[in-house]
């Protein structure tokens, strides 16, 4: 269990420990390593030690031998009150099986999370208001820090857990989004590898509960600025067509994102590749073609020894369906070379994958469904050639699910579309960087690979990827706007939406409209679907971006009056 290993800088607040088990059991994993029981605070909620049972006394006694600072009486939800605790700066709050005891109290054990996430927060940031700046001298101090809370097999909520109603579940995601937490790993709380833990509380009691496939869940404050504070974008509207627009904003801002990191690694091959005819270059000026059926294709004649950064702007009046990423990014190229490059390169990064032998952003084993049940498979991605027709593919082996990455294609000068053939000798090659890189981040959501919150690293030869939010939540409100101008257009309203927050809005349906009888104004009821991959989010988080950033937006630019 990865997660609760510790490095000797570490100073972990454990709560809630029931009879102190856990604690010496998180002493042994880490007893080959250099994190010094010193810095171990483990806590229980009773005061009383007259009560303690002799299992619970044996382990405080052997936790002190070993020099844990054991404290009892201590609240999970009065954390920043506990005049103990205050003035330690802990980088990570555990929380094993919360919960208030009874039965059928589900919305007390929300609440119980959602407290203890709102102090482990405010023992970390203070009262600084500004932790969310760049500039922060305290940034790196917050980003390291975690909160780590298991829960049993279910209760999350999270699409982790076993299949359970989202009513019928504890809400971790939500829960924690009041206290700017997001969900940033998962794994199982594995029994097998502990010693001396024994769960005890069920029901308040001195009885077991099961732990069997708990997940573990880490959460880490989001650093994301709140929208309401960034309206840059809006003000260059109606300047710029969306694909532009979209294509600004992923090289503007300053951090990475899964797409710039695999960028940034190709780059890199590029330039210790070697193609028969010589090395080959990476032409700084991009290609543009407008639109992705344009019938007038917009670039020179292609240099045999240079591969190209090839950019598709979508059309600007098709931009009602926020699935669509309004830029196809791939790289494209004359030269022999290129496929083996590309070929080389693909299998580098799957075989990276594939050494982490654990499901895409998470510490959870690769596993596959096959008739209701799960089984362990040797490899993530799986890349296949096919020698006949030229093409690049990579299958994903935990959902079967297959796509093309690279292919060979020419332009059809009097349609100007795009036919795929069969000769390698007569065509430009395409490496379909974009739909590469968003396969191996398992989402179809594009907002996954752009998020300048999520990125890739590698270690020790393994890729891996970091999410800032592995299970957000969607959300849906309706907005009825009145128009009393004649040049309003539906597309004028899904522009402005991509001007404001694309990276939030997942959909948006024309529900109803109404024209007033004197024909002096019309009203729109229009729903709009959010979900953010990098921010916390909850209800009335959501509620407030709906009102007070979505509906001002669209009063400024486009002068409608919301309802």
């Amino acid at each position: 269990m990865k997660s609760y290993l510790c490095c000797s800088t570490d100073i972990v607040l454990l709560v809630g420990e029931g009879n102190f088990s856990f604690s010496r059991d998180f002493l042994d994993m880490n007893k080959n390593g250099d994190f010094p029981p010193k810095n171990l605070y483990s806590t229980c909620y009773e005061s009383n030690a007259d009560d303690f049972s002799p299992v619970k006394l044996e382990n405080m006694e052997a936790l002190k031998s070993a020099g844990v600072n054991v404290l009892l009486n201590v609240d999970a939800t009065q954390l920043s009150k506990d005049s103990r605790l205050t003035d330690i700066k802990f980088t990570k709050f555990i929380f094993n099986f919360p919960h208030t005891g009874g039965k059928m109290k589900i919305n007390l054990n929300r609440e119980l999370i959602r407290l203890f996430c709102e102090e482990c927060k405010h023992m970390i940031v203070g009262s600084d208001k500004e932790f969310t700046n760049l500039c922060c001298s305290k940034r790196d101090y917050y980003r390291d820090c975690e909160i780590i809370i298991p829960l049993c097999k279910g209760q999350g909520g999270t699409k982790y857990d076993e299949t359970r109603t989202w009513e019928d579940t504890w809400k971790l995601v939500e829960m924690c989004g009041y206290a700017d937490l997001v969900l940033s790993n998962v794994e199982y709380f594995d029994t097998t590898m502990l010693k001396f833990y024994s769960s005890i509380g069920f029901r308040s009691r001195e009885q077991h509960f099961n732990t069997v496939k708990g997940i573990i869940h880490v959460l880490k404050l989001s650093l994301h600025p709140e929208l309401n504070k960034y309206t840059s974008w809006v003000d260059m509207y109606p300047d710029l067509d969306i694909g532009h627009l979209m294509d600004m904003k992923q090289t503007s801002i300053l951090t990475n994102s899964i797409f710039s990191c695999f960028k940034c690694l190709f780059i890199e091959a590029i330039d210790l590749s070697k193609a028969p005819s010589g090395k080959l270059q990476l032409e700084n000026t991009f290609i543009i073609r407008h639109g992705f059926s344009s019938s007038k294709p917009q670039y020179p004649p292609l240099d045999p020894s240079k591969i190209y950064d090839y950019r598709i702007f979508c059309n600007p009046l098709k931009t009602n369906s926020f699935k669509i990423h309004p830029v196809e990014y791939n790289y494209i190229s004359e030269n022999l070379g290129f496929k083996p490059l590309c070929l080389s390169f693909v299998r580098d990064v799957c075989s990276k994958i594939n050494e982490t032998s654990n499901l895409i952003g998470t510490r959870l084993p690769i596993e596959v469904i096959t008739s209701n049940t799960k089984e362990p498979v040797t490899q993530h991605f799986l890349v296949i050639t096919n020698d006949q027709v030229g093409t690049i593919a990579i299958q994903n082996c935990v959902n079967n699910e297959i796509e093309i990455v690279f292919d060979n294609y020419v332009e059809d000068k009097t349609s100007g579309s795009i036919n795929t053939i069969r000769n390698e000798n007569e065509t430009t090659q395409i490496f379909f960087f974009q739909k590469f890189v968003q396969f191996l981040s398992c989402s179809k959501n594009w907002r996954v690979i752009f998020s300048h919150e999520n990125f890739i690293c590698i270690e020790n030869e393994s890729l891996m990827f970091h999410f800032a939010h592995l299970s957000p939540i969607e959300y849906r409100f309706d907005i009825n706007f009145t128009v009393q101008t004649s040049d309003y257009t539906h597309e004028k309203f899904f522009s402005c939406l991509w001007y404001i927050i694309p990276e939030m809005i997942q959909g948006v349906q024309l529900i109803n409209e109404h024209q007033s009888p004197n024909q002096q104004y019309k009203s729109y009821l229009f729903r709009i679907w959010y979900k953010s991959y990098d921010r916390p989010m909850y209800r009335k988080k959501v509620i407030d971006i709906h009102q007070n950033v979505i509906g001002k937006c669209l009063n400024s630019m486009l002068g409608v009056k919301i309802d």
